[in-house]
């Protein structure tokens, strides 16, 4: 369950990444999907908060952290940085979503591999 958590989460962010990247602009709130954007972001920070971290680090170790520290986190920084105009935050969401998309990627095959033994699916 926590592992289906954290792919719907990431699924979310994807979908607020594709808008983004759909029409690139300097300044997130001159988006004029940023409402889209937010919305996938903000239902990422959701579902990724539900995660167990502890679950996740059995699952693989390190896991939960690293979600939860650096992928639900970039998240939150991005919708409050966009929402109270804070570059710093979304300097600082990017940082941290940097963090976690090179850690994942490069850990992406194990932890697929564990995931699927933890829920039994091949």
């Amino acid at each position: 369950m926590e592992v289906k958590k954290l792919i719907l989460a990431i699924n979310y962010s994807q979908q607020g990444a594709y808008l983004l990247n759909s029409s690139p602009h300097e300044n997130p709130n001159d988006y004029p999907n940023l409402e889209d954007i937010l919305a996938y972001r903000r239902k990422a920070v959701e579902v990724g908060k539900s995660a167990d971290r502890a679950v996740l680090n059995s699952v693989y170790p390190g896991l939960g952290n690293k979600f939860e520290d650096e992928f639900v986190e970039a998240m939150s920084l991005f919708v409050h940085g966009c929402e109270a105009h804070s570059d710093e935050e979304l300097h600082r969401s990017k940082v941290l979503n940097d963090e976690w998309a090179d850690w994942y990627q490069a850990n992406r095959k194990p932890i697929e591999d564990a995931a699927n033994a933890a829920t039994g699916a091949h």
